[in-house]
């Protein structure tokens, strides 16, 4: 397991902790939890903005070249939020993240991989049984997810559902899906565990735990923020290289959050005017290798 002991922290007379012995229980025996309020309504609304801006740009210009908005797709992702949004950025890499991560992983921890998901009304489709692992391995192979919803979400509009202990089965072979790019990491009769989830909290999951999400039946998008983080030393397989973001969140058992440059914001930057897509569309125009879709629900 990932989790560290709560006596190795330096820093714990100095603050407040955010993940109580109850939690560290539950994560250690289900490989989840659901954390307590984190962030304001404010900052979440923000970040939600800033997601349809973003989104829409990007259907804007899948429409001319001729592809397909979100609202016939019914998913869309976009890669690097904390380089595209400030207000994404100090939910990814800010103070309250980056203790919530040490917490969880040990003294040195980076950014991973962050990414918006959003389901369209009535159309966003479902997500398979998959482990975030069986997508994007590294080693070591287990990493932390933290699945933030901008809103309320439920069964109705397309929340996690869980298999409590499934972290402990080891990594699973994962399948292509039949109707979707999606991989497919359990095929069979459990349905796990579905979480409602309030605004401005978090479940925080191994990227080792079983996980799908259903269809968005609502009247509104489903917004969430995946986020991820694993040990400063951890390295792609195929490369003995990092992989993922390279931001530093703690080092030595400390803090040190949002190292990006106040208004350095990169493609799709919130307030710029570059609109430069990061789809597998401008992908191919540009020459670069498209990153693959799905996983991160």
């Amino acid at each position: 397991m990932i989790m560290r002991s709560a006596r190795n922290l330096k820093w714990q007379q100095a603050i407040k902790m955010l993940v109580t012995s109850e939690q560290r229980e539950a994560f250690e025996r289900d490989g989840y939890f659901v954390t307590d309020k984190l962030f304001t309504d404010e900052l979440l609304d923000s970040t939600a903005d800033d997601f349809e801006r973003l989104r829409n740009i990007m259907d804007a210009e899948r429409a001319e070249d001729g592809g397909d908005s979100i609202n016939i797709v019914g998913r869309n992702f976009i890669w690097d939020m904390h380089d595209k949004s400030s207000a994404a950025r100090q939910l990814a890499v800010g103070e309250t993240m980056s203790q919530l991560a040490m917490e969880l992983i040990g003294d040195d921890v980076r950014l991973y991989w962050d990414q918006a998901v959003t389901k369209a009304p009535r159309t966003g489709g479902k997500f398979d049984w998959h482990q975030d692992s069986g997508y994007y391995p590294i080693v070591p192979e287990e990493y932390l997810t933290i699945w933030l919803p901008l809103h309320d979400v439920n069964e109705h509009n397309g929340t996690l559902a869980v298999m409590p202990g499934s972290h402990r089965w080891g990594l699973q072979e994962h399948k292509k899906a039949e109707d979707s790019p999606d991989l497919v990491g359990y095929d069979g009769d459990d349905p796990g565990v579905t979480i409602d989830v309030a605004k401005g909290r978090a479940i925080a999951m191994s990227s080792m735990c079983l996980h799908r999400s259903g269809p968005n039946q609502s009247d509104q998008a489903r917004l969430a923020y995946v986020i991820q983080f694993c040990p400063s030393f951890a390295i792609d397989p195929n490369t003995g290289g990092p992989r993922g973001a390279w931001i530093e969140v703690a080092r030595g058992g400390e803090v040190v959050c949002d190292q990006l440059p106040e208004g350095e914001l990169g493609e799709l930057g919130v307030g710029n005017s570059t609109k430069q897509q990061v789809t597998g569309i401008n992908a191919r125009k540009s020459g670069k290798k498209p990153r693959p879709l799905g996983g991160r629900v």
